[in-house]
C-alpha cells in the first residue's frame, strides 16, 4: 500500500528490489525510485506485523507491506543494506529478551553498588575541590551547631582548639582548616564535618578524664577529614541515587546531592574507614607527642554510654594493636 502523504489518498502499488533501492510502480504505470539510503524501516519489527518503510527526502511518502517474507527477500538481496532493516523477530522472543535483560540488569545493580561505585567514589571524592567541601561544611554547621547552641565558655573552647591545633601541627601539608565548635548538648558525640569544622558536644567532654582522651578523639575525626570518608559516603550515596533515577527516567536525579550530603549529622563509616582513621589518627598522636593510651582508655570507658562513637565501639583490641604496632 502505497501513503502520497499529501492527501488521505492511498493506492496499491508493484514493489520491486533493485539492488540500490526500492522501484514503487504505481497502476497508471508511473514509477518511482527510492534509494535505500533514504529510506527508513520504521515499523514491522515483529513476525506478523505489516512492514512500515518511509521515503526520507520527502518524509510525507511510505509504503506499507504485507508480505511477511519481504523484509527477508529485501536483506538477502541487498546485503550490504542490511543494517538499514531490521529482520522481525517473534514476540515471544521479544518477550524472553525483556525478561533476560531485566534478570540481567538485576545482577548488574549490586554489583555496580557493591563494586564499581565504591571504586568510582572515591575516585570523584578525591577531585572535589575543597572549597566546595568548606561550603558544604559550613551550610551544615548552621542546621547542626548554630551560635545559639553553642557553649559560651570560651576557656574550654580554647584549650580544644589549642588541642586541634597540636595535632594538626604534624599535617603541615594539609590543605584544610580546622575548627572547633562546643555544642551545648548532652548528646555523648563528636565528628567533623566536610571541610574542617570539628564539632564536640558537651555530653562527650563531661565524659572525659583527661585532654590525652580528648586528643584522642580529635586525631581521630581529624583523620575521617583528611581521608575524606564524609564526602567518599556523600558521593557513594549520590552515585547510587543517580544510577536508579538513570534507570526510571528520573530527569531530577542529578539534584540529589543535597539530599544525599543530609546524612552527615549522623554519618557513619564502614569498618575499613574507621581503621583507616584509627591509624592514621594513632600516627598523629604519637607525632604530636600525646600519649595514644587516652585513646584506649576513652574507648573502652565509652562502650555503654557513646550515643553516636566517633570511635568504632568495638575496636579497643584494633586500638592496641595500633599502639604495639608503632611501639608507643
Amino acid at each position: 500500500m502505497y501513503y502520497e502523504g499529501k492527501t488521505a489518498s492511498r493506492e496499491i502499488v508493484a514493489v520491486y528490489i533493485e539492488p540500490a533501492g526500492l522501484k514503487i510502480v504505481k497502476k497508471n504505470g508511473v514509477s518511482e525510485w527510492w534509494p535505500f539510503e533514504a529510506i527508513t524501516h520504521s515499523q514491522g519489527f515483529h513476525i506478523g506485523d505489516p512492514l512500515h518503510l518511509v521515503y526520507t527526502l520527502e518524509n510525507h511518502k511510505s509504503i506499507v507491506v504485507e508480505d511477511s517474507n519481504f523484509i527477508a527477500a529485501l536483506i538477502n538481496y541487498a546485503p550490504d543494506y542490511a543494517k538499514i532493516f531490521r529482520s522481525p523477530i517473534t514476540k515471544s522472543k521479544l518477550l524472553w529478551t525483556t525478561i533476560y535483560s531485566a534478570l540481567g540488569l538485576l545482577i548488574l545493580i549490586p554489583i555496580l553498588y557493591l563494586w564499581v561505585l565504591p571504586k568510582f567514589s572515591d575516585i570523584t571524592a578525591s577531585h572535589i575541590p575543597v572549597n566546595w567541601e568548606e561550603q558544604l561544611g559550613e551550610a551544615y554547621v548552621e542546621v547542626l551547631a548554630p551560635d545559639n547552641e553553642l557553649c559560651g565558655n570560651d576557656n574550654l573552647k580554647n584549650k580544644l582548639q589549642e588541642i586541634l591545633n597540636t595535632l594538626t601541627s604534624t599535617i603541615p601539608e594539609s590543605q584544610y582548616t580546622y575548627k572547633i565548635r562546643v555544642v551545648d548538648d548532652p548528646t555523648v558525640n563528636a565528628f567533623a564535618l566536610p571541610g574542617g569544622n570539628v564539632l564536640v558536644y558537651r555530653g562527650l567532654i563531661e565524659k572525659m578524664n583527661s585532654s590525652e582522651e580528648i586528643a584522642g578523639v580529635l586525631a581521630h575525626e581529624i583523620q575521617h577529614v583528611e581521608q575524606k570518608h564524609g564526602m567518599k559516603s556523600i558521593v557513594h550515596q549520590l552515585s547510587f541515587k543517580v544510577l536508579i533515577a538513570m534507570m526510571v527516567g528520573d530527569s531530577e536525579g542529578v539534584g540529589q546531592f543535597l539530599d544525599a550530603a543530609g546524612m552527615l549529622g549522623t554519618l557513619s563509616y564502614g569498618r575499613d574507614a574507621e581503621r583507616e582513621a584509627d591509624l592514621m589518627g594513632m600516627n598523629m598522636l604519637h607525632n604530636a607527642k600525646i600519649d595514644p593510651q587516652g585513646m584506649v582508655i576513652f574507648s573502652q570507658q565509652s562502650k555503654s554510654n557513646m550515643e553516636i562513637s566517633p570511635i568504632p565501639l568495638n575496636i579497643s583490641q584494633l586500638i592496641q594493636e595500633l599502639v604495639i604496632e608503632f611501639n608507643i
